[in-house]
């Protein structure tokens, strides 16, 4: 991906756990963190926004990048930081979201 991409949250539910990580589709470079992503959750009401870097120190070799997970009951209002390298989808692996389970 080139540039910003946005996706906008809301009808969380409730008691719903949720996980945003970074796949990366890039046929260019086997390097995920060449992309530099930088994460921004927009917290509900004015709360501010809480900004999470994937680290680039160390060039990485995994497909996907576990960003963070929350839990519908606080919205983003309570955003839990996973920032985990894996090449296992970890679409349904909700174990990276333990701290909030």
């Amino acid at each position: 991906m080139n540039g910003p991409e946005t996706i906008t949250v809301d009808n969380l539910g409730t008691d719903n756990v949720f996980m945003v990580y970074i796949n990366n589709y890039s046929t260019g470079s086997n390097d995920i963190t060449d992309s530099n992503a930088v994460i921004r959750f927009y917290k509900p009401n004015g709360g501010g926004t809480q900004t999470i870097f994937m680290p680039t120190e160390t060039p990485r070799s995994e497909r996907y990048f576990v960003v963070a997970c929350y839990v519908s009951a606080t919205g983003l209002s309570v955003i839990y930081p996973v920032l985990q390298f894996t090449n296992s989808d970890p679409g349904t692996d909700f174990s990276y979201c333990a701290a909030v389970l």
